[in-house]
């Protein structure tokens, strides 16, 4: 590492276009809605790194890790789950209290760094109907 950086270690992450679904955080947009009291799978691919993975307003379980069952350590219900670089995950997950525009849910990466980059989003959860 060459000293003319000048952010030291951190400088390859202020470089970086630190995104979910392609899409930086934007306060003004709400990426997502779901309805309130179905199950959903949600597919989780990191491809910028390793990320712990959270989602607000839920506990959900681990299905698959790259295909593979979930690891005991993994069994349960979580709100986080971790990503090493190129890894996918599948969760099961529903949503049972609404989430409106004005206090969406938010999902996001767990590490503060990554998500002041913008790896962050928002989702409503509204009720079903027929």
């Amino acid at each position: 590492m060459d000293g003319d950086e000048g952010h030291g270690a951190h400088s390859g992450h202020a470089a970086m276009d630190m995104t979910i679904n392609g899409s930086a955080m934007d306060m003004n947009v709400i990426n997502e809605q779901v309805r309130r009291g179905v199950w959903e799978r949600w597919r989780i691919r990191s491809n910028q790194g390793a990320h712990p993975f959270h989602v607000h307003g839920c506990s959900f379980l681990v299905e698959q890790m790259e295909g593979a069952a979930a690891t005991p350590d993994k069994q349960g219900w979580k709100d986080t789950v971790v990503l090493d670089d190129d890894d996918w995950s599948e969760i099961v997950v529903r949503f049972d209290h609404q989430a409106t525009e004005q206090h969406p849910y938010m999902y996001h990466c767990h590490i503060l760094e990554h998500e002041d980059r913008g790896m962050m989003g928002q989702f409503t959860v509204t009720d079903s109907t027929g």
